[in-house]
């Protein structure tokens, strides 16, 4: 989680958070709007399952969103009595909130 530093400029945290996200998408190899989306569905998805299975799905290294929700449904079915949700999640970024 990033956060201002005790003393530290909106600005410059603002230059930084800026290069942390430039990092991530570069690392990520994102180069469209879509795959930006993908990237961050998929890392709000990750974050909102259990453990057990964010470590399966990160496990198979699936490249899209679409991959992640067709394994995470396999995976369901295969183990229909886990509770496959994060009781730890924190509120999701920005519109996912589903406040007005």
């Amino acid at each position: 989680k990033v956060r201002p530093e005790r003393n530290e400029s909106f600005e410059s945290f603002s230059v930084r958070m800026t290069h942390y996200f430039d990092r991530w998408t570069s690392m990520k190899e994102v180069t469209t709007k879509d795959g930006l989306i993908d990237e961050i569905l998929t890392e709000q998805f990750l974050g909102s399952v259990s453990k057990e299975l964010a470590t399966f799905l990160r496990e198979r290294e699936l490249k899209s969103l679409k991959e992640m929700v067709t394994a995470a449904e396999h995976y369901r079915r295969a183990h229909p009595d886990k509770n496959l949700a994060n009781e730890e999640t924190k509120a999701p970024i920005g519109a996912f909130a589903g406040s007005n």
